[in-house]
């Protein structure tokens, strides 16, 4: 397996932003998202919202990286308890660099906006109250996958939810994620449909440390 985790630097902030692009390409709920585009023009879009995100996240989050020698082939936007929902100018920053990004004068841009909160209203509803890590975005380049690359992320980080004593929490419009996730300790505590896409909203609870009783 090539690589290690890292905290992403900004320095490899556009490199994140594509791969992140590219591996959710196929996802459902980014279909929708950004139905009639065709595959590059989507992906120039989806581009400019995960650098919107990875930038908020630096601020705000822990975000992480894979490198494999001079390029990064994981990446992921991780939020520490205590920090999402975003402050609102952080909210409104994101908002402000994909329109600007993506045409501020054409109607499609704001076609796209208005799917977006919409989207992102509804997810909120779900968004748990309890102290939790957030699992916003994790995505391994598509020439990496299935190395064990997504497995070295996601280990690490229920360890350290796991150290912490907290919760983790996570949603998810790909139904072949949810039994990996199942995997790791996670559960469905709502699957509902939103704008069309199913989407499960899972959650984990901290395992407790093993103890050793000493008798003598």
């Amino acid at each position: 397996m090539a690589g290690e985790l890292m905290p992403l630097t900004p320095q490899h902030l556009d490199d994140a932003a594509r791969l992140l692009g590219q591996a959710f390409g196929n996802d459902p709920g980014w279909l929708i998202l950004f139905e009639g585009f065709d595959d590059n023009e989507r992906l120039r879009r989806m581009t400019s919202v995960f650098a919107a995100s990875l930038s908020a996240c630096l601020g705000t989050g822990q975000p992480l990286e894979v490198r494999d020698g001079n390029r990064t082939i994981a990446a992921a936007t991780i939020y520490p308890p205590g920090a999402y929902p975003l402050p609102l100018p952080a909210q409104v920053t994101i908002f402000a660099k994909c329109i600007w990004h993506a045409g501020l004068f054409r109607p499609e841009t704001w076609a796209i906006t208005k799917r977006s909160l919409d989207m992102m209203s509804e997810m909120s509803e779900e968004h748990p109250q309890q102290i939790h890590y957030f699992w916003e975005y994790v995505g391994v380049l598509p020439d990496y996958q299935g190395q064990g690359i997504g497995s070295l992320i996601f280990r690490t980080l229920v360890q350290r939810a796991d150290q912490e004593q907290v919760g983790s929490y996570l949603e998810t419009a790909n139904p072949r994620n949810v039994p990996l996730y199942e995997r790791l300790g996670f559960q469905t505590v709502r699957e509902r449909e939103i704008m069309g896409a199913p989407m499960w909203f899972m959650w984990r609870d901290p395992k407790r440390p093993s103890s050793t009783s000493v008798s003598g």
